[in-house]
């Protein structure tokens, strides 16, 4: 069936998981997976081992975090980033998202919040995450 395991598994390093630290913000797993020489299955337990979460942004969030903000789904977020009422690039220049790509979304605080305050009656009765949503809009005061 195929269903083996590989003897070729090596042990992860303190130097590896600081990398992984350093590395998880900023690219999706299955780049990290390659820059580190492992597996992608690999990189995403490590991860998930060590209480490393993918959504440490500072100053931006992807199409994925807004969803869960927003209690959206990737359809309404996509919608309203299409139409350009949402301002969002790509995480990286050159790489457009594919049908997978709601972590691939750059969208800065900022716009957000604009965005936010410009279609509050597009969110009512949706299941907002009170406390991310707050934290969006509070982040105005502290910059």
């Amino acid at each position: 069936m195929g269903l083996r395991r590989s003897g070729n598994r090596a042990p992860w390093s303190p130097e590896e998981d600081e990398v992984l630290a350093k590395l998880i913000g900023r690219y999706p797993p299955s780049i990290m997976a390659h820059k580190m020489g492992r597996g992608l299955n690999s990189v995403t337990l490590r991860a998930r081992r060590l209480h490393i979460s993918r959504r440490n942004h500072v100053g931006w969030f992807s199409k994925l975090d807004i969803m869960h903000i927003l209690g959206v789904d990737h359809h309404w977020v996509q919608h309203f980033i299409d139409s350009g009422q949402l301002k969002a690039s790509w995480h990286f220049p050159g790489h457009k998202p594919g049908m997978t790509g709601a972590s691939m979304w750059h969208i800065e605080s900022a716009d957000l919040r604009d965005f936010i305050k410009h279609h509050a009656l597009d969110l009512q009765g949706r299941p907002v995450d009170v406390v991310g949503l707050i934290e969006v809009l509070a982040w105005e005061e502290e910059t």
